[in-house]
C-alpha cells in the first residue's frame, strides 16, 4: 500500500500534515481527522489518476469532497475548490517533484457564491478602497493609498500638504514657522494657475498686521478676483463692477473656484490641470490652506506657504501702499510672561493631538511668533486649536467656532470678543481720527444744534473699548435710544421731544442740557456705567411757523397745610388769563413763549388770624424742592393781609409766568420767566 500525502492550509492552526492510506481497491479515505472546514467522510467515484467525489450536505451551505488515486506511485495534490463545494481543477504530479499547498479557507457571501482568501470582492473608486477576503474566512475593506496618502476620488491616491497663518504667524507646508513682518500684501500660494494673495491690517497693536481678506485669481478667471472678507463675506470683482457672493452649503462656481459655507466658514476649491486640489479657508483670523497632489504630481511651490524663508519675496505691490513696511512700534508685549505663554499653547494643542501631525511647530508659532508679544483678547489660542486641527483632519477640536464669523464692522474697526463674551467691534489702533477723539478724551465729535434740533454722534468702536454695551445706551429719557449709521451711534432730540432734558434761560438764548447714559438695573455688572453731558442753545424766538407745544400735568393741585395748630387747604391753580377765570385743565396745550398765570389760595382760614405769605417759590426739573436744578420766581418775601370778609384768603399779589418748555409730556414746567 502505497502513501498519499495530502498537505492542506486551512482556517484554523494544523498540528502538521496529515497521511491519507489507501489500497488499490476502492476504499473510502476519511479525512474527517483534518482540521479542513466543510470536510467529512462519504462515497467516492473512480478516475485514472484522481478519484474526487463532491456533494452537498443536505440542507447545508457545507461542500464535502473525497479522493482516491491510481496508485502507479507517491502522489502530491493540490485541490482548488469554489465556494458551492465542487472541485473545479486539480493537479498531481510524481512524488518529490511537487510540495505545494493549497489553502481552502472561503468567505462565503450567500447564494452560493465564495471567495479566495486575497481575493478581491469590490472596489470603490470614490474611497479609493478595495473590500477582500481574509484568512479568517471574514470580508475586510482597506484602502488602496499608502499610510501616508489621502483619497482624492477615482481611484487616485494623493498626498495632503497644509499650511496655516494666524494673525502673522505662519506654519508652512514644510513644518517651518515664520512671521510676516509688514502691513503689505503678500501671495501665500502661486501655481498650477492660481494665485492666492493675503491682504494685511493691524487691529489691537499697530505693529502687529492681521490677515484682513484674501484674494483670489485663476488662470481661467482672467482678469476677475474672488475676495474672502471680514465676518464670514466673499465678493466677486468683474471688470463691470464688485458682486456679493452669499455663500452656503450648496457649492457655487466662479472664476473656477468652487465656492462654499458648511457654517464654519467660506471656503473655496481649485483643481488644477494636473488634479492638483488647493482649499483655502479663512473665518477672519485664521487663514489655512490644503494643498492635496495626485501620486506622480509635484507639489507647488511658489507663496509664503510653500517658501517661508523668503516672505519678502512674495511681497504683491498691487495690494501693497508705498508705506506698509513702515512699522509703527507699540508695547503690546508689556506684562506677558513668555514661558506662560509657550504652557497655554502647548496644553491647547495637547488636547487635540494626533500622532500623525506634530504639534510642535504649532506651540512655536503660537507663543514664540505671537502670543509671547501680544495680549491675547482675539481668542487666538482657539484659532491655533482649529488650525492643528484642519491640518489633522479633525472633526472637532475642544473649542468653539470664532463669535466673530458672521460679525460685519466698519472698515475702521475689528470684530473681538467683548468683556460679555460675545461678539463687538473695536477700534482699529491706526485710525488717525479715531486715535484724535481718543487721545482727547471724547467718545466723537461736537453736538450739532440747528432749528431747534440736537445731535450728536459717538464712535461706537470707542465705548466698546471701555466695556460699554451699546445697545444699553440712551438720553435721560431712556425711551430715546441712539440710532446706528455704519457703527457710528447718534442721539437726537428737538424742543418737542426733548427726551428728558433739561434747558435754562441766558439772554435770548434757551440751553437744552442732556446727557447719553446706559441703564444699569442696580445688577452687579462688569459693564462701565456712562453719563456723557452735551448741551445745545437756540434763540428764545423761534420760527412763527413751527408749533411747539406741550401738555402741563394738572392745572390744580391742592395739599394740607400746617401752621401751629392750624391745618387747612393750600390750592395752587394755573390760568390762561390775567382776571384767573380760565383755569387750565390736564389736557391742556401750551406753546412756547405763552403767558400763564398762577394763583395761590388758602382756604378754611376762619378767624385764625393767619395770612399768606410766599417766603420762596421756584421750579426744579424734579420733584424734589431740595433740587440743584432750581429757577427762581420770587425770593424775597411778599406778604398780603386779606380783608376779613375775603372768605377765600387769595393772595392778591398775582405770578406770571412765560413758558419755555417742558421736561417731558406730562410732567411739570421745568421752569418759567416770571414777570409782575
Amino acid at each position: 500500500m502505497l502513501s498519499l500525502l495530502l498537505c492542506l492550509s486551512a482556517l484554523a492552526p494544523l498540528a502538521g500534515a496529515v497521511t491519507l492510506s489507501t489500497d488499490t481497491t476502492n476504499t473510502d479515505i476519511d479525512i474527517s481527522a483534518c482540521p479542513i472546514k466543510y470536510f467529512g467522510a462519504g462515497p467516492y467515484s473512480s478516475f485514472d489518476e484522481l478519484l474526487i467525489v463532491s456533494y452537498k450536505i443536505a440542507g447545508t451551505d457545507q461542500a464535502a469532497a473525497y479522493m482516491s488515486a491510481d496508485l502507479e506511485g507517491d502522489g502530491v495534490f493540490i485541490f482548488y475548490f469554489n465556494g458551492g463545494g465542487t472541485v473545479t481543477t486539480a493537479s498531481s504530479g510524481t512524488a518529490g517533484a511537487q510540495t505545494d499547498s493549497q489553502d481552502l479557507t472561503r468567505c462565503r457571501a450567500g447564494l452560493g457564491k465564495s471567495y479566495k482568501v486575497d481575493e478581491e470582492v469590490r472596489r470603490d473608486s470614490d474611497t479609493c478602497s478595495i473590500k477582500t477576503c481574509l484568512g479568517s474566512g471574514d470580508f475586510q475593506s482597506r484602502s488602496n493609498c499608502a499610510t501616508n496618502q489621502v483619497c482624492m476620488g477615482n481611484d487616485v491616491c494623493g498626498s495632503e500638504h497644509s499650511c496655516s497663518i494666524v494673525a502673522n504667524s505662519v506654519v508652512a507646508v514644510s513644518g517651518a514657522t515664520a512671521v510676516i513682518p509688514d502691513f503689505c500684501a503678500y501671495d501665500i500660494v502661486s501655481g498650477g494657475g492660481l494665485v492666492v494673495t493675503a491682504i494685511l491690517r493691524e487691529r489691537r497693536y499697530k505693529d502687529t498686521p492681521f490677515v484682513d481678506s484674501v484674494k483670489i485669481s485663476t488662470t481661467s478667471g482672467g482678469t476677475d478676483i474672488v475676495t474672502l472678507l471680514q465676518g464670514g463675506k466673499a465678493e466677486l470683482k468683474e471688470s463691470t463692477g464688485t458682486t456679493d457672493l452669499t455663500l452656503s452649503s450648496t457649492v457655487k462656481t466662479q472664476i473656477g473656484l468652487s465656492l462654499y459655507d458648511h457654517g464654519n466658514g467660506p471656503l473655496a476649491s481649485f483643481t488644477d490641470s494636473d488634479g492638483i486640489i488647493t482649499e483655502i479657508f479663512f473665518e477672519g483670523t485664521l487663514l489655512h490652506v490644503k494643498h492635496t497632489v495626485p501620486s506622480g504630481k509635484t507639489a507647488y511651490t511658489g507663496g509664503v506657504c510653500f517658501d517661508a524663508t523668503d516672505i519678502t519675496g512674495e511681497k504683491v505691490n498691487t495690494y501693497s501702499s508705498s508705506s506698509c513696511d513702515t512699522i509703527v512700534s507699540d508695547s503690546r508685549g508689556d506684562g506677558i510672561t513668555c514661558s506662560d505663554k509657550q504652557t497655554r499653547c502647548t496644553d491647547e494643542l495637547n488636547s487635540v493631538k494626533v500622532d500623525s501631525v506634530d504639534i510642535a511647530p504649532y506651540v512655536k508659532a503660537c507663543a514664540d511668533n505671537l502670543l509671547c508679544g501680544y495680549h491675547d483678547g482675539d481668542d487666538l489660542y482657539c484659532r491655533f486649536k482649529q488650525a492643528y486641527a484642519r491640518t489633522a483632519d479633525l472633526d472637532s477640536y475642544d473649542c468653539s467656532a470664532s463669535v466673530c464669523l458672521y460679525h460685519e464692522c466698519a472698515s475702521h474697526e475689528f470684530c473681538a470678543v467683548a468683556l460679555s463674551g460675545d461678539a463687538a467691534c473695536f477700534c482699529r489702533s491706526l485710525n488717525e481720527t479715531v486715535n484724535g477723539f481718543r487721545d482727547d478724551g471724547t467718545y466723537g465729535p461736537d453736538a450739532t444744534c440747528d432749528d431747534g434740533t440736537a445731535s450728536v454722534s459717538l464712535i461706537g468702536c470707542l465705548l466698546v473699548e471701555e466695556d460699554v454695551n451699546l445697545d444699553d445706551l440712551h438720553l435721560k429719557d431712556d425711551t430715546c435710544t441712539g440710532q446706528s449709521n455704519g457703527n457710528i451711534l447718534q442721539f437726537t432730540f428737538d424742543t418737542q421731544n426733548p427726551c428728558g432734558a433739561t434747558s435754562t434761560v441766558a439772554g435770548d438764548k434757551i440751553q437744552f442740557d442732556n446727557a447719553i447714559q446706559n441703564t444699569m438695573d442696580g445688577q452687579i455688572t462688569r459693564e462701565n456705567s456712562v453719563n456723557i453731558k452735551f448741551s445745545c442753545s437756540f434763540e428764545k424766538e423761534l420760527d412763527s411757523t413751527t408749533a411747539f407745544s406741550f401738555q402741563i400735568k394738572d392745572g390744580s393741585i391742592t395739599q394740607e397745610y400746617t401752621a401751629g395748630d392750624y391745618t387747612f387747604p393750600l390750592t395752587i391753580s394755573v390760568y390762561s388769563d390775567a382776571a384767573m377765570t380760565e383755569q387750565l385743565t390736564a389736557d391742556a396745550q401750551l406753546e412756547i413763549n405763552q403767558k400763564v398765570y398762577v394763583k395761590l389760595e388758602a382756604t378754611d382760614l376762619g378767624d385764625s388770624g393767619l395770612v399768606l405769605v410766599i417766603n420762596k417759590c421756584f421750579t426744579t426739573t424734579d420733584n424734589d424742592p431740595e433740587g440743584a436744578n432750581v429757577y427762581s420766581l420770587i425770593d424775597a418775601k411778599t406778604a398780603e393781609v386779606p380783608e376779613r370778609d375775603n372768605p377765600g384768603h387769595i393772595l392778591n399779589k398775582v405770578v406770571t409766568m412765560t413758558t419755555h418748555r417742558l421736561q417731558t409730556p406730562a410732567m411739570d414746567l421745568d421752569f418759567g420767566k416770571p414777570g409782575f
